[in-house]
């Protein structure tokens, strides 16, 4: 086996890991800062079910339900994330219809079956058949509740990536061209200097035992392996969840996230970037090589898109093919 190609394709994947944390890291920004997440959880309350009465009354009543309110960050601030949990106890709240009494599966079905029930049409008929699935059995009916709306979610979860994919993209297509990563010229001046190459893809190997993956994120380790970096990728907080408070301080620690990621791309000395700002501008003049490059920029904005769980994967393989690596 050739080495030099394994020691090319480890710096090309490195680079790529490296440039998809900084565009998902400025993507998750972007959609916080506007609220998308909420947003789309809210269209989604609201066209939970087809039929006007939980159009135009039901779901009002379930988004000023205590245990929806309490989430908020206040008043005017719809949340990013309800939990199964949370929204169980508001429909268990709107059927109790202000009532102290303890509620059972009996009285759940009395008030179901009760004309004057809050909750009609389709939810109504969904609610009376997870409460037959459950066979009378209060937790199980909570289960059914729970699981039907998380059912309802990962629905969202593909009205979300298939609407904000294209920022994805942009974002992508933007770090290529702003740091100037044509994967073209990136290759070819590995190649030419496989001394260098190999010193490089040992560097790698070097870094890349300060990085681990688990289910939910992607853990860049510093000094005494104190995380430095922390990239969710958590499939399911993907579309709905936002672990920081407030957009004010996710933008100080994703200022801070992209920083360190930027320090990475520089300090590895990757043929990368532009020398000022003259050079920027020529570069997008007419030249046989302009074509080139535009191919390179692309070439470098699909691999970003892919995301930094897809490089990582293949990284992990090729640091451990050509040896001393991480297990798998």
């Amino acid at each position: 086996m050739n080495t030099s190609i394994v020691d090319l394709a480890v710096v090309l994947m490195f680079s790529y890991l490296l440039l998809s944390i900084i565009a998902s890291t400025i993507h998750e920004l972007f959609l916080t800062l506007i609220k998308a997440r909420s947003r789309m959880l809210l269209k989604a309350l609201n066209n939970m079910f087809f039929d006007e009465t939980w159009k135009s009354e039901t779901s009002k009543l379930l988004l000023n339900s205590p245990s929806i309110r309490a989430l908020q960050q206040d008043a005017q601030k719809f949340p990013a994330y309800i939990p199964a949990s949370s929204f169980a106890n508001a429909v268990l709240g709107i059927i109790r219809n202000g009532s102290t009494e303890p509620i059972t599966v009996e009285t759940i079905r009395a008030k179901l079956n009760d004309d004057k029930t809050l909750i009609k049409g389709e939810a109504r008929i969904a609610l009376l058949n997870i409460l037959d699935a459950a066979n009378n059995d209060y937790e199980k009916f909570i289960v059914g509740v729970e699981s039907f709306y998380n059912s309802s979610m990962e629905r969202v979860s593909g009205w979300f990536k298939s609407r904000y994919q294209i920022y994805m993209l942009i974002i992508s297509a933007f770090v290529s061209v702003f740091l100037n990563v044509d994967s073209i010229h990136l290759a070819q001046t590995l190649w030419a200097d496989k001394v260098k190459l190999e010193q490089m893809a040992n560097a790698v190997k070097n870094e890349f035992r300060n990085i681990e993956k688990t289910d939910k994120e992607i853990i860049f380790n510093g000094s005494n392996n104190n995380p430095i970096i922390r990239i969710d990728i958590d499939k399911n907080t993907d579309t709905s969840t936002i672990s920081i408070d407030s957009a004010l301080s996710l933008l100080k620690i994703q200022q801070k996230d992209i920083a360190i990621a930027m320090q990475k791309v520089k300090a590895s000395g990757l043929p990368m970037g532009w020398e000022n700002r003259q050079a920027f501008i020529g570069a997008f003049k007419w030249e046989p090589r302009l074509a080139v490059r535009i191919a390179g920029w692309l070439i470098t904005t699909l691999a970003v898109f892919m995301g930094a769980p897809t490089w990582f994967d293949i990284l992990n393989k090729l640091v451990i093919l050509r040896g001393n690596g991480k297990k798998p």
